[in-house]
């Protein structure tokens, strides 16, 4: 009986502490609950207020920059183009020359229209250039002959011809080999000056001769320059 009493008696202190605590802690746990959650809620706030200020503040700073860069950019493109129209650009400060080669081609033409084939020729050689030398040689060819019906070139200026023909015979072959041809026979080895310089500029066209024998065998033209190599020797014994 003792027992039974006992335990009804711990059952009801039981109950009335399990209602008291429930009535006074239960509040007290959910004001708890709502100030926790309204702490939570403020930090995330605050922290995503944060985030979103940096992230504008990034952002403006990527646009200023992205703008810089494309500022330099195009300055530098600038530059890069105007370098290139400078480099480009012609200069006309002065008034380009007329072209000397042909002044002197010109007046070689007056001189053979003359009929002063001497002085067309000297000048051709003076100017120490083989197109201007064949310039004259197809001009006068043009107005008859430099050598008919007699020579009309003087002996320091058939030397000149026979030095400045011979370096190339490998275009206008034919023509060259008539002049080479017509020199030769009309020097005079009794002229003073043409003896003294006649071995040295025969000699030179007999090597320049043999030479293109020497790499073109089968040329059209190695009979007729292997009689100037004859003429050449006789005038050289």
């Amino acid at each position: 009986m003792v027992q039974a009493t006992a335990e009804s008696v711990k059952d009801v202190i039981g109950s009335c502490l399990s209602r008291d605590i429930s009535a006074l802690y239960l509040p007290i746990l959910e004001h708890s609950h709502r100030r926790l959650l309204r702490h939570v809620a403020r930090v995330v706030e605050g922290a995503f207020t944060e985030l979103e200020e940096y992230s504008g503040g990034l952002a403006k700073s990527v646009y200023k920059i992205s703008k810089l860069l494309s500022k330099e950019m195009k300055l530098w493109r600038q530059k890069v183009l105007d370098t290139f129209s400078a480099i480009q650009k012609p200069v006309e400060e002065f008034p380009e020359p007329p072209n000397l080669d042909c002044i002197v081609a010109l007046e070689i033409s007056k001189q053979l229209e003359r009929g002063d084939v001497n002085s067309a020729f000297e000048q051709a050689l003076g100017a120490a250039d083989l197109s201007l030398v064949m310039a004259a040689c197809h001009g006068a060819t043009a107005h008859g002959s430099a050598f008919a019906p007699r020579c009309h070139l003087r002996q320091h200026v058939l030397l000149a011809l026979l030095q400045q023909l011979s370096t190339d015979m490998l275009h206008d072959t034919q023509l060259k080999c008539r002049y080479l041809e017509d020199a030769i026979i009309n020097l005079d080895p009794a002229n003073p000056a043409t003896r003294a310089h006649l071995p040295l500029v025969v000699g030179e066209v007999r090597k320049h001769l043999s030479k293109f024998l020497a790499a073109y065998p089968s040329h059209a033209a190695c009979r007729r320059m292997s009689l100037i190599i004859m003429a050449a020797d006789n005038l050289l014994k």
